[in-house]
């Protein structure tokens, strides 16, 4: 069974293998703008994406990116929200997880790849 999520600029649908990302038009937007805000910030998801995984850092696979309907569709990675089972950890584990995450970070950022919105709903365990 496929898992929709809703968030302020797009519709996710995940499913076992694949996770499916829509930018959905804005209709407070001027047609041409919005058509063209979408493109761009689906474009430029798909790049960062594929850039931090070529720089090692874990993230899905793009597999197929349609700017003009302002969708990705990449591969699923399982596993649960970090926002969801962080404070669950016992506290060594915890701070393992935090260090992983500050070398992931890291490694982005020595990359020149700037997440923008890193919080941990934003990241799997």
């Amino acid at each position: 069974m496929d898992e929709v999520k809703r968030g302020a600029e797009a519709v996710v649908t995940v499913s076992e293998n694949r996770v499916l990302k829509e930018r959905v038009p804005k209709g407070y937007r001027v047609s041409a703008l919005d058509d063209f805000l979408r493109s761009k910030r689906t474009r430029q998801e798909a790049k960062l994406i594929s850039l931090a995984k070529r720089a090692g850092v874990p993230a899905p696979l793009i597999r197929h990116v349609d700017p003009g309907k302002g969708v990705i569709e990449m591969s699923h990675i399982a596993g649960a929200k970090l926002k969801d089972v962080l404070n669950n950890l016992d506290a060594s584990k915890r701070i393992a997880v935090c260090r992983t995450i500050g070398t992931q970070i890291g490694r982005l950022h020595s990359h020149h790849i700037i997440h923008g919105d890193l919080t941990t709903s934003n990241m799997i365990l």
